[in-house]
């Protein structure tokens, strides 16, 4: 009887043993995951103090003049990114060469996430090609805002009523009619030279420093039509002292559902304009990655995406990787354009 109770007793302090050394190999495991987990929420913490950034207001470069639609699109965005950014959005109009001019101005600035531009297609996929001062592979897309279209349009006292009549007279008068653009060797000069190959009309095309400029000249009465952003010509449509002939896009727009487009005018063309954020080649990935996300943010608020729409714009929102994609796709296209017109060289 001693004997089993001897063993009874050896065999209880093993079972002791056994249980202390696992509850320490458990114990020892909970550690390491909680020197883990420091280590992880200590390395954030790192790299948030490493970013400091933005201490200063964001300077946002708009390649054009006053009043034009990337102006106007870009004032409501400013007012929006006062809920995300803890600091300001301050725009500033450098217009000239089609919007070289201020895509120059963002490449002489430092690459330190402070300077940026808010630009449409044209002024960085052509105009940089066309003027040879700069390529696309010294920017960097931070986001899309909108898909937007332009129109032909006419004053109000013009003669034409609609696109075909506008096109019928240009084709009865080779050179003769006077078209109002933005800069030659850019995305509306593109349009606008597609729009009269395809009428088989030629008419003679000058440019002008922004779209606000081209609305003017043809307001004024100073050359027979024009080619600009919808957006900036909405309200004037709206309280007759201009004419909307036609929308390049595949679809009526939203806030001039009167207007057919381009191809329901019997011209097989059709295209949007990308606008866009960028910034310069060589801002580190931290700063970068910080502007992407406060940008989803913005041009997703639903109160920026109504006020867009009042004004006439198309909100689309594009993140980086969706930008660089259509990039891809597109600028050979663009390439092949410029080289019909003798803007570029053919490779």
């Amino acid at each position: 009887m001693l004997r089993l109770n001897k063993i009874a007793l050896r065999l209880i302090i093993c079972m002791v043993l056994i249980l202390f050394v696992a509850g320490c190999g458990k114990a020892e495991q909970a550690s390491k995951q909680d020197t883990k987990q420091d280590a992880s929420h200590s390395e954030t913490k790192k790299e948030e103090q490493k970013l400091d950034y933005p201490k200063k207001p964001i300077t946002v470069i708009v390649p054009y003049s006053p009043g034009g639609s990337a102006s106007t699109e870009l004032q409501v965005i400013v007012d929006i990114a006062k809920k995300y950014l803890p600091v300001p959005l301050v725009m500033v109009n450098k217009p000239g060469g089609g919007g070289s001019v201020g895509m120059m101005e963002l490449l002489e600035a430092p690459a330190d996430g402070y300077t940026i531009v808010r630009a449409n297609t044209g002024a960085f996929m052509l105009q940089g090609k066309s003027s040879g001062l700069y390529d696309i592979d010294e920017l960097v897309p931070i986001a899309q805002s909108t898909s937007n279209s332009n129109s032909v349009f006419v004053s109000k006292d013009s003669p034409y009523k609609n696109l075909k009549e506008l096109l019928d007279t240009a084709k009865k008068s080779p050179g003769k009619m006077t078209c109002a653009i933005v800069s030659k060797g850019g995305y509306v000069h593109l349009l606008a030279y597609n729009l009269l190959k395809e009428a088989g009309a030629k008419c003679e095309l000058i440019p002008h420093d922004g779209g606000s400029e081209v609305l003017k000249a043809v307001m004024g009465g100073h050359v027979d039509f024009g080619v600009a952003a919808t957006p900036a010509l909405t309200k004037y449509h709206k309280s007759g002292d201009i004419r909307v002939l036609a929308v390049f896009t595949s679809k009526r727009a939203e806030a001039l559902p009167d207007v057919p487009t381009v191809k329901e005018s019997g011209i097989n063309l059709a295209s949007a304009q990308q606008g866009l954020f960028i910034a310069k080649k060589g801002v580190p990935e931290p700063i970068l990655k910080y502007l992407e996300d406060a940008f989803q943010k913005i041009l997703t608020d639903e109160e920026c995406i109504q006020s867009l729409e009042k004004i006439g714009a198309e909100p689309e929102y594009m993140n980086r990787k969706q930008i660089e994609e259509v990039w891809k796709e597109e600028n050979p296209m663009w390439r092949s354009a410029l080289e019909d017109l003798g803007y570029i060289k053919k490779k």
